[in-house]
């Protein structure tokens, strides 16, 4: 922990210390220092020492390099996404017992959505309502709109492969994008979602560490 701390930029401390609560502290924490530790390699140098900002909607990024990430952390568990020269979202979440998935759905999602969701029996649906946000998430972050873009706007795929079926009002902006799940801890669903080149597939590299 307090290796992970020594890495973070004094904004990024001071983030840290408005947590209210210990463990949401230290995993904001680790999460952040790991981040600078992935970039560092890509960027061949020192983690502390990895430059970053905000754009206007929020979304952190490198300066004065062509490195896009993002970075996604939930329950005890975080995911970080990294490309050259292509926007990037990516989401993880703990499938939660907690969380009233109907009503959420209810309310966020579109009615394609929706209908794909109810199709689901009861003990399936929750896997499903997690994997569908954890899509439409990937795919907020990407385009970087922050809370601008609402969830209805856009429908993925609830069953098999990731895609991004349709957008509104540009339907065009579909194929912008490719979408893929990854592989992830029992209890947790995720999902990359990154601009496309021509028609090419997304085969994720994935690899996972555990952080002490």
């Amino acid at each position: 922990m307090a290796a992970a701390a020594e890495l973070l930029s004094t904004d990024e401390r001071d983030r840290a210390a408005r947590f209210r609560f210990d463990h949401h502290r230290d995993r904001f924490v680790i999460a952040h220092g790991a981040l600078r530790v992935i970039l560092g390699r890509y960027l061949r140098g020192a983690p502390a020492a990895v430059e970053l900002d905000v754009g206007a909607s929020g979304k952190p990024f490198a300066p004065r390099t062509d490195l896009r990430f993002n970075l996604s952390h939930s329950g005890t568990e975080a995911l970080v996404a990294v490309t050259a020269g292509r926007d990037v979202g990516c989401d993880i979440e703990e499938i939660s017992e907690r969380v009233p998935i109907d009503r959420l759905a209810a309310r966020f999602f579109s009615l394609a959505d929706q209908a794909a969701l109810a199709a689901f029996q009861a003990d399936d649906r929750r896997a499903a309502f997690f994997r569908c946000w954890t899509r439409k998430e990937a795919y907020v972050k990407a385009v970087g709109d922050g809370l601008s873009l609402a969830l209805d706007r856009f429908d993925v795929t609830v069953t098999g492969p990731a895609t991004l079926l349709a957008t509104r009002p540009d339907a065009s902006e579909a194929g912008r994008w490719a979408m893929v799940d990854v592989p992830c801890p029992s209890g947790y669903a995720g999902a990359v979602c990154v601009a496309r080149l021509d028609a090419d597939e997304l085969t994720p590299d994935a690899r996972w560490w555990t952080l002490a």
